[in-house]
């Protein structure tokens, strides 16, 4: 994909919630503190989900960060409150980066094709969908970040580039999972760095997207862990 040339006068769009999120938080401090003059927050409406029985939390509570409200305003920010991501102003935004979002509509995406990245906590293809770190996981696969465009397709689109996330044997579940969150969030703020780095996807399979990882599933996460250390942790042999 060749995007226009990205300054800090690019004009940005964060898609994110009406509500108080951490990686809007920490992404768009980052984007404030690397000198990016022209940020808008479009935020869509938060409904709370029902609490489930989790038995690892591999990523940070969410609702910990300040409200996008708040952010906005401490930033000099401009805030839209949208009542669906199809309602989002497309015109006036030269990029949209997703800091939170569910699936967009297709006339959002239709009308922003190109424009809109998102950062996935998986390697495209092979690990798609929920729960992406534990898959990886539990499936053997390799575990890494990937910057893509948008299209109707979950976790599709046309891969920008994949950092791998690395493994060493002293890690425990939560070190892995922590440096894995970190990655996501440094190629978010660090976006313009990764966009022209076209990423290798041949060798990669081609897997469906996943589903919330079942209960009785992560009960097989941490003896899974092991193995996968075993596998592919650096360090001495």
């Amino acid at each position: 994909m060749s995007l226009a040339p990205i300054t800090k006068q690019t004009k940005l769009g964060i898609i994110s919630y009406d509500y108080q999120h951490l990686k809007t938080e920490q992404v768009m401090l980052g984007l404030h503190a690397r000198g990016f003059e022209s940020l808008t927050l479009y935020t869509l409406p938060f409904a709370p989900r029902a609490e489930r029985e989790i038995l690892f939390q591999h990523r940070p509570d969410m609702s910990t960060g300040a409200h996008t409200r708040a952010l906005a305003g401490a930033l000099g920010a401009q805030f839209v409150a949208c009542a669906g991501a199809d309602q989002i102003p497309t015109d006036d935004v030269d990029l949209f980066l997703v800091a939170g979002a569910g699936i967009l509509p297709a006339s959002f995406v239709s009308a922003t094709r190109g424009r809109v990245i998102n950062i996935h906590p998986g390697i495209i293809p092979l690990v798609r969908g929920l729960d992406a770190f534990k898959w990886a996981i539990v499936d053997g696969m390799p575990m890494g970040v990937t910057m893509h465009t948008i299209d109707e397709e979950a976790d599709a689109g046309e891969v920008l580039s994949i950092v791998e996330t690395p493994l060493f044997e002293t890690d425990t579940l939560e070190s892995f999972a922590q440096r894995h969150y970190e990655i996501e969030i440094m190629m978010t703020v660090n976006f313009d760095e990764f966009v022209s780095s076209a990423a290798d996807q041949a060798s990669y399979e081609v897997r469906p997207a996943r589903m919330r990882m079942p209960l009785a599933v992560q009960e097989q996460l941490r003896p899974a862990f092991e193995d996968y250390k075993a596998r592919f942790a650096a360090g001495p042999k």
